[in-house]
């Protein structure tokens, strides 16, 4: 009983930030060219759309080697989460919210670790081991591994 108030009281949290969060337009700023990053230690060179997805999920937690994957995404109200989503998971911001609200209370995983700035996820990609995230392309240093970008809603090779 003790869970299900408690999913319930996070459910309705939940609902309320969404509710008071402004929405996003769609075409509100031109798309950004996006770079998937990882820590230069990660076992591939390269994702496809679909592995994409199945990281960004928590579907796949474990790189081909076993080291766990640690994904990194941005607050669900800004416009580079929005377009990753959009691009990457193929759901629109309220839909994913829907995804990972209903994952948390059926206790299936957690969510994806939060950065507020691309500044500081390049930063902490290239610090920490088996991790992954995404930032303007104009942000890629040698310190991170390009394995995929994301242009015009696509996913495409590094």
């Amino acid at each position: 009983m003790r869970m299900l108030t408690t999913a319930l009281t996070l459910a309705s949290f939940v609902l309320l930030v969404l509710a008071g969060a402004p929405p996003l337009a769609r075409c509100a700023a031109p798309a950004i060219e996006l770079a998937v990053i990882t820590h230069r230690n990660v076992p591939i060179t390269s994702l496809d759309a679909s592995e994409l997805a199945s990281i960004f999920r928590l579907s796949k937690q474990r790189w081909n080697d076993g080291q766990r994957i640690v994904a990194f995404n941005y607050a669900p109200n800004t416009e580079l989460r929005a377009q990753f989503d959009r691009d990457v998971l193929q759901m629109e911001p309220a839909r994913t919210s829907r995804y990972w609200l209903d994952r948390m209370i059926r206790g299936e995983s957690e969510v994806p670790r939060k950065v507020p700035t691309p500044d500081l996820m390049a930063k902490v990609i290239a610090k920490l081991p088996g991790s992954i995230g995404y930032v303007p392309i104009t942000l890629i240093s040698n310190d991170v591994r390009v394995v995929a970008r994301v242009t015009n809603g696509r996913v495409t090779a590094p």
